[in-house]
């Protein structure tokens, strides 16, 4: 099907998926609420480090990337310069560890967007412009298991469902309440008592999938192929909706891994993106001190 919406470039597009986003996101933070905002800026995949720079211009050079904050900014600058010095100020602590302030109490909602076929449409053409090399589309649950198998259809690649359990439950079970034999893969999300879970095996189930996609690219021996024949890298996009303080996207790409290794795919490549973030909670910033190869992608910063 041809997009409604035809734009040439990278900024523009993703101006269109925050306009789209911020006209239908709904969210409350209950200590704050009047004097709660959307910061209209957003960061255009680029790190506080220049060293991991490479894993978000996508071939983009910077007079675009600039281009598309300058369009984008709005009254931000102000609330933006009172975090910094805020930043600062807890930064002047004398303790070096420092104990991590509770989650904000947030009413996060992005229920709307599903409702205008036009705006979500927006959204859509950004991710498909921005993740054009991906082979295989993987959703947290339960939100990302929505965009991503929406996702997944436009571009007609596989998608991956990873499933949130709580940690005292070991056991995976039908509809009917009947144990199964199937051998999971799991990781602990952060110190909730919840985890990510993926079956052991399923990657073998999706090889013949993945050669049979629009993108015609065949395995041989465990790597991925170009059309040239070429080895290329094994793309993964992780999709949700909200980025937190960072601990489930850690939990899904250490599960990735495992599940890669368990299939011998040594040469891969994990991209992720998200709706919105909460700029408060830094978890992007905590998962570019864990990971030096994983890229980041926000849409909407909630300030």
């Amino acid at each position: 099907m041809e997009n409604k919406i035809v734009c040439s470039n990278y900024p523009e597009l993703k101006c269109l998926a925050l306009e789209s986003v911020q006209k239908h996101l709904v969210h409350q933070n209950c200590k704050q609420a009047a004097n709660n905002s959307i910061s209209h800026q957003y960061p255009h995949n680029h790190l506080n480090s220049h060293s991991f720079s490479h894993c978000h211009t996508y071939g983009k050079n910077e007079n675009d990337l600039q281009s598309a904050n300058n369009d984008c900014s709005s009254s931000s600058s102000s609330s933006s310069s009172l975090l910094s010095r805020q930043s600062v100020i807890s930064s002047s602590s004398q303790q070096q560890q420092q104990q991590q302030p509770p989650p904000p109490q947030l009413d996060y909602d992005i229920s709307k967007l599903f409702l205008s076929f036009d705006d979500f449409n927006c959204v859509l053409n950004y991710w498909q412009y921005r993740f054009n090399h991906i082979d295989l589309v993987v959703g947290i649950e339960p939100s990302g298991l929505v965009l991503g198998s929406v996702f997944s259809q436009r571009l007609r690649l596989p998608f991956l469902m990873l499933k949130k359990r709580s940690s005292t439950n070991s056991s995976l079970s039908s509809s009917d309440g009947a144990t199964t034999n199937t051998t999971l893969l799991r990781e602990e999300i952060g110190s909730d008592d919840e985890e990510l879970e993926v079956e052991q095996e399923i990657l073998s189930t999706l090889f013949p999938s993945i050669k049979d996609s629009t993108s015609g690219f065949p395995f041989k021996n465990n790597e991925l192929l170009d059309s040239n024949g070429e080895k290329k890298k094994f793309q993964i996009l992780i999709m949700d909706d909200l980025l937190e303080n960072g601990t489930c996207l850690a939990a899904a790409i250490e599960l990735l891994k495992k599940l890669l290794k368990q299939s011998k795919i040594k040469d891969f490549k994990i991209s992720s993106t998200f709706i919105s973030s909460i700029k408060s909670l830094g978890g992007k910033e905590k998962i570019y001190e864990m990971y030096n190869d994983i890229s980041v992608d926000v849409i909407n910063i909630i300030e």
